[in-house]
């Protein structure tokens, strides 16, 4: 009896070490396998064929793989590797690692890039660099002093789709370089067809992207001279033929002229035409070309500009303004991408009108129009507290002076709800000379009444234009 009771404990005590040595045993196949799956998948560059591995992993465990064919072919992840180079400040030389969406930014959320900026010239959360359709596309988080792609400003809500090579700036101080997926360029047409012709317009350039479209550098058919096509999907060709039509009703030194599209009739009266472009149909509409490039970009290239230099876009501006009002036109989106400059930076014209509207509509709209960019946009607009006339573009230039004069904008925060609740209730924003010692008291006045809340107590064009030509001929008795 007592060997008999000997005889089940032993066999249960086997038993017990047995199902522990198969549990261990389980626990480190599931592992094993764990680890080689995930070291085949993260595996980069093509498929990954492994018959060799499979037959070593079965030799090593004496299991039978029957859910793996020895042939079966595993398709990596096609997510890109690309690097952001810090090239200034006290990060130069560190590398940032994309592998999917990040925010950069003095405070970023968590999982973003902190960069560091004594001058505090880079917001909390500045820019966000996002994976799309394997393309990397940064879009600025309506920072204070802007993103820039090679001197051309990011404007919200847009992206800019980086390539190889790209510099990136955050505000006046943060420089980077976009190095695509190992070394690789990623193609800013986000396909395989890049656009290289626009009817009989061969494409240069992508100036910029937009919610409507694309606006792009060309060649004219006869190769002498450089354009502007604005370009957008055929359904948009109703907003750019009245884009047009406005442009062909304007004639002044300081605004874009809208020219005729050369077609193989060889008519004169087509300003807008319908192409197919990547198998979809596209409208567009063809602008003149200024070397000098926008204000935005010579803002990115330069940084601050002359108190001259300042005074004179906002003269130039002033004086598209008047006429304007003269016309009874209404721009509503004033902002330094939409401001062209010659190479010289001599000639200053107004371009983009795909917004603008005739002041009576405007007057009888109970919405008041489009709000227009956020930062730039008047008051009265963002809350649709009154209809915008004159008066709204007048605080626009104002913005854009301010912009010119100081390198920042008069309102900003962190968010977008944040910059409107300052543009409409903050009533304690500091004058330019607070930021620049050099603007003058006459010039601080101009700017700030050009920013005031209420809409008719604001300058019309014709009384800012006045105060900036006074200023113009004073100021080098006004400066210091």
């Amino acid at each position: 009896m007592y060997a008999l009771q000997v005889y089940f404990g032993v066999a249960i005590g086997l038993s017990v070490v047995g199902a522990l040595a198969g549990l261990a045993l389980n626990l480190w196949w599931s592992a094993r396998k764990r680890a080689f799956e995930t070291g085949v998948q993260t595996a980069a560059g093509g498929s990954a064929v492994f018959e060799r591995d499979i037959r070593t992993f079965e030799s090593e465990t004496s299991v039978v793989l029957s859910r793996f064919d020895e042939t079966q072919t595993f398709e990596p992840a096609q997510t890109p590797l690309a690097t952001v180079s810090i090239l200034t400040g006290d990060q130069a030389g560190r590398h940032i690692q994309l592998r999917a969406d990040t925010v950069l930014g003095r405070d970023p959320r968590q999982g973003g890039f902190e960069i560091r900026d004594r001058q505090l010239g880079v917001s909390r959360e500045h820019a966000e660099i996002r994976l799309q359709d394997q393309d990397f596309v940064i879009y600025d988080l309506h920072s204070r002093n802007g993103t820039w792609v090679n001197a051309a400003q990011v404007v919200p809500p847009g992206g800019v789709r980086l390539v190889d090579g790209d510099q990136i700036k955050l505000g006046p101080h943060v420089l980077l370089e976009f190095r695509g997926p190992e070394g690789e360029s990623v193609p800013r047409s986000g396909g395989d067809s890049p656009i290289r012709n626009v009817g009989s317009y061969p494409v240069e350039e992508l100036l910029g992207e937009g919610g409507m479209g694309s606006v792009l550098k060309a060649r004219s058919p006869t190769g002498k001279s450089s354009v502007v096509i604005k370009l957008a999907p055929a359904e948009w060709s109703d907003a750019l033929l009245r884009e047009s039509n406005v442009l062909r009703s304007l004639r002044h030194h300081n605004i874009a002229r809208v020219l005729p599209i050369a077609t193989q009739g060889g008519g004169s009266d087509v300003y807008v035409d319908v192409q197919d472009i990547g198998g979809k149909p596209h409208a567009y509409l063809v602008m003149e070309y200024l070397e000098g490039g926008s204000l935005s970009g010579w803002l990115g290239r330069q940084g601050q500009i002359s108190l001259s230099k300042a005074v004179d876009i906002g003269r130039q501006i002033a004086e598209a303004l008047c006429y304007l009002h003269r016309k009874n036109v209404v721009h509503l989106d004033i902002k330094p991408s939409n401001i062209l400059l010659s190479r010289d930076g001599g000639r200053v014209v107004l371009t983009d009108f795909g917004i603008a509207r005739a002041a009576n509509e405007l007057e009888q709209s109970p919405e008041g129009g489009t709000a227009g960019t956020l930062g730039y946009a008047a008051p009265e607009r963002l809350y649709r507290s009154a209809p915008p006339n004159a008066r709204a573009d007048v605080y626009s230039l104002g913005t854009v002076l301010y912009e010119l004069l100081t390198g920042r904008l008069p309102f900003s925060g962190n968010t977008p709800a944040e910059v409107m609740e300052a543009a409409v209730n903050d009533t304690a924003h500091q004058p330019p000379s607070t930021h620049n010692p050099q603007v003058p008291p006459a010039l601080d006045d101009v700017v700030m009444r050009c920013l005031r809340k209420d809409r008719d107590s604001r300058p019309t064009p014709e009384e800012l234009l006045g105060a900036l030509r006074r200023i113009s001929r004073q100021l080098p008795k006004l400066t210091p």
